[in-house]
């Protein structure tokens, strides 16, 4: 193996890492979604206080109303996990792809983009909302600690995505550098 080959080897090993370590930064922020999510509606808005509030008019009856939380719970719940599903499959498939087991394909990079859009609209939110131009309802320390966990996320994913296209590309051009005596003029 010339030094070529033992540089691409260690670059290879480098994002390898960084993709194993920001697969599980996925898989953390899906579960801190989750547990937020929880604390929110238990702790801050409870959501049968929303309900009441908002559909006391509406409804008149107790049974109405008891399925109408029924509803809104099973809502947000199913969007929550969602979320974290959809976290924790592109971060298992990360954490696979960094350990060689698989190869970094086009549903993952599919995936990673959906999620980190779906960060950046969160993210762009969070600045409408601190700059003024969009309601919000929270302090500003609630709304910069959410604007730095958002921005936080985003950045994981671009370095997620980043980290499997040099796999990709590393791991084509030592394969072809390992066919042929010579590594290939577009692996260095």
């Amino acid at each position: 193996m010339d030094t070529t080959q033992a540089s691409m080897q260690t670059e290879l090993i480098k994002h390898r890492h960084t993709l194993a370590v920001v697969g599980l930064g996925a898989i953390a922020f899906g579960i801190w979604s989750l547990i937020k999510s929880i604390l929110y509606f238990v702790l801050v808005e409870p959501l049968n206080d929303i309900i009441k509030t908002s559909l006391d008019s509406m409804i008149d009856s107790n049974l109405e109303a008891l399925a109408a939380l029924a509803i809104s719970i099973l809502i947000v719940g199913l969007f929550v996990m969602i979320d974290m599903l959809f976290r924790w499959k592109v971060g298992r498939k990360a954490m696979a792809i960094s350990r060689g087991e698989r190869e970094p394909g086009v549903v993952f990079f599919i995936l990673s983009a959906i999620l980190m859009l779906m960060d950046l609209a969160e993210l762009v939110m969070g600045v409408l909302s601190i700059t003024g131009f969009m309601a919000s309802d929270g302090d500003l320390t609630d709304q910069i600690s959410t604007l730095l966990v958002d921005f936080t996320s985003v950045v994981m994913l671009i370095e997620m995505i980043y980290a499997a296209v040099m796999i990709r590309k590393l791991t084509k051009a030592i394969s072809e550098g390992q066919n042929t005596a010579q590594p290939s003029s577009d692996a260095a």
